[in-house]
């Protein structure tokens, strides 16, 4: 028992773990509140941005080195990428890059290690050559369902990718398995959310309706949100309610919250801030897509030159 809380106190005191990764991240899935979790890599990462641009800075660097560099310089670039296509080339620098600056980062070895020390496991993901999904789960089952879905999520970007045109939309080029159902329901599902808000995600999606939009609407209709009510339903960042008091989805946060609280108060504490903080993020969430959007063209653009 000692040993676990001189852990748990290690563990709280850890900045190279952000507080909302330790709570939702780590300690929810630990103490089997969800299934699974995910984190987004570098942006989910203490000084994350900063890990990003460095990223974009080695791969322009590398490409540099090879083009304008010395003699030697570009000769060792052109053998060591001769017949490549420039596609590949690039995909392949900005995969280097990631490695030196995010994986030999003390941060994401911090996040390995702590999942190690917990007794969880580990997935990551490619969604592009610069960001890693990354999945803390517990039981190994999960891990099989983890990697038959990834499976499928590539077949689904294969098939988008070779049908896409001139005309597709950048959204669906770089998500296209947002628009598969079975794909969504069980990703849903491991996540831990509530059939009920899986089901209405769907729903959205198949009746062309902006979830997002939807969502913070709801919460604008002041009738729909009981005043001074706590925001349980909104468990976990980047979720998305059926209603802000869907009754499943409530449980859930309540029940996370007496979890954490019986494992630390202070951990109760921190969680009906996390609470807030992610009702507070869904009003926001239309306007933080556009911008990210507009920051994937960007960063493809910054990477073509």
């Amino acid at each position: 028992m000692a040993k676990t809380a001189e852990l748990l106190d290690r563990f709280l005191t850890d900045e190279l773990i952000l507080p909302r990764t330790r709570v939702e991240a780590f300690l929810m899935v630990a103490l089997g509140v969800k299934p699974v979790s995910l984190v987004t890599l570098p942006g989910e990462l203490p000084k994350g941005d900063i890990l990003g641009r460095l990223i974009d800075d080695r791969y322009r660097n590398a490409l540099q080195a090879g083009q304008t560099g010395t003699f030697m310089q570009r000769t060792a670039f052109q053998l060591k990428n001769l017949g490549k296509r420039p596609l590949t080339l690039k995909q392949q620098l900005i995969r280097g890059a990631y490695s030196a600056i995010v994986e030999q980062s003390p941060t994401y070895k911090a996040h390995i290690n702590w999942a190690k020390d917990f007794g969880l496991h580990t997935f990551t993901w490619e969604v592009r050559p610069s960001i890693r999904e990354l999945y803390i789960y517990k039981s190994p089952s999960v891990g099989e369902e983890l990697n038959d879905l990834m499976a499928e999520r590539q077949r689904i970007k294969e098939e988008t990718w070779k049908k896409a045109g001139k005309h597709t939309p950048l959204s669906i080029l770089v998500y296209p398995e947002e628009q598969s159902p079975s794909y969504l329901a069980r990703l849903g599902k491991l996540l831990g959310y509530p059939s009920c808000c899986v089901q209405a995600y769907l729903q959205n999606r198949t009746e062309n309706i902006n979830v997002e939009t939807r969502a913070a609407m709801e919460l604008e209709n002041k009738s729909s949100v009981q005043t001074g009510s706590k925001p349980w339903a909104y468990f976990v960042k980047n979720f998305f309610p059926c209603s802000p008091e869907c009754e499943a989805a409530v449980h859930l946060g309540v029940h996370s919250h007496q979890a954490l609280t019986s494992m630390q108060p202070a951990l109760g504490e921190l969680y009906v801030q996390l609470l807030y903080e992610n009702r507070q993020m869904v009003r926001e969430y239309p306007t933080v897509i556009n911008q990210h959007m507009q920051d994937v063209e960007r960063r493809g653009k910054v990477l073509s030159n």
